[in-house]
């Protein structure tokens, strides 16, 4: 298998049979974000719909969800950490999105978007990912806390 993939359609998502929320939303996205950056037919479908794709994504969650791939390699995941493990069988390629737990998922399914999109030429890098946050919020933006408004050198950031 080579180190990139072109993503063609169609693609199909499989959330997990247990799905929350937060993880059957990261599907939808990933769908919509694949329809308008790159054209591609993608599909949602559940574990016993038999859809057709050149590209299936398996999302799940760590300990919850049967993804055999993503479950040999990956370490215990945080619940918003994130392993990415692609597979091929047969004419398929099967992109295991695992996370710690539903928003690890969501932030794996960004990772596999921005891997797209970083690319430039609609390539997804097959590199295995295992990632942890360093913080529980990712990309949050602290509002509220006076000593990040305060200007560099001035008494109040001196004071805090």
């Amino acid at each position: 298998m080579s180190s990139r993939l072109a993503v063609q359609s169609p693609v199909v998502i499989v959330p997990s049979s247990s799905a929350t929320v937060i993880e059957r939303n990261a599907a939808a996205l990933m769908a919509a974000e694949l329809r308008a950056r790159y054209g591609l037919q993608v599909h949602i479908c559940d574990h016993e719909q038999v859809c057709e794709a050149s590209l299936r994504v398996q999302l799940g969650v760590q300990g919850r969800d049967p993804l055999p791939l993503a479950e040999m390699a990956a370490p215990t995941l945080s619940p918003e950490g994130l392993h990415i493990a692609v597979a091929s069988q047969s004419a398929v390629t099967t992109v295991y999105v695992l996370g710690g737990g539903p928003r690890g998922v969501l932030y794996g399914v960004d990772e596999v978007l921005d891997r797209l999109q970083r690319s430039g030429d609609g390539t997804l890098d097959l590199t295995p990912v295992v990632q942890e946050p360093d913080n529980i919020l990712r990309g949050a933006t602290f509002v509220g806390h006076s000593d990040l408004f305060a200007p560099p050198g001035s008494a109040e950031a001196e004071a805090k």
